[in-house]
C-alpha cells in the first residue's frame, strides 16, 4: 500500500511539474505574460481549420500558422499590407492598423500591437 501511495505522488508531481513547464515555455515562447491565453490560443489553431485565429482585441492579438497565412487573411478582409521586417501595416480607407510578428511554439506566428 505504501508503494501505490509513493508510486502516485510521485506521479502526480510530475505531472504537476511537466505542466507548469509548458505553461512557461508557452509564456516565454509568445511573450504573454498569462500562459493561459497562449495555450488557448494553441487549441483554438490546432482544433480549428482555419489558419488565422483571434486571441483577443485588447491587445489585439492575433495567431497563424504562417506570415503568409495572416497576410492572405488580412488582403481578403479588404487591407492592403505593407511589411517591413517583423513589423506589418495594414490600411484601409482611413482605417490603419500596425502590428508585429513573433515565432511561437516553433510553427505558429503572434501578430500583436503589443510590442
Amino acid at each position: 500500500m505504501k508503494k501505490i501511495l509513493k508510486i502516485t505522488i510521485i506521479g502526480i508531481a510530475t505531472l504537476c511539474m511537466s505542466i507548469i513547464l509548458l505553461l512557461r515555455t508557452i509564456s516565454y515562447s509568445s511573450k504573454i505574460k498569462d500562459p493561459l491565453i497562449g495555450l488557448n490560443a494553441l487549441v483554438k489553431i490546432v482544433k480549428s481549420d482555419n489558419s488565422v485565429e483571434l486571441i483577443s482585441k485588447n491587445p489585439l492579438r492575433y495567431i497563424a500558422k504562417s506570415e503568409d497565412d495572416f497576410k492572405q487573411y488580412m488582403e481578403n478582409k479588404g487591407y492592403d499590407v505593407d511589411q517591413a521586417g517583423r513589423g506589418f501595416y495594414f490600411t484601409k480607407g482611413k482605417e490603419s492598423i500596425a502590428l508585429g510578428m513573433e515565432g511561437f511554439m516553433g510553427n505558429y506566428k503572434i501578430f500583436t500591437d503589443e510590442y
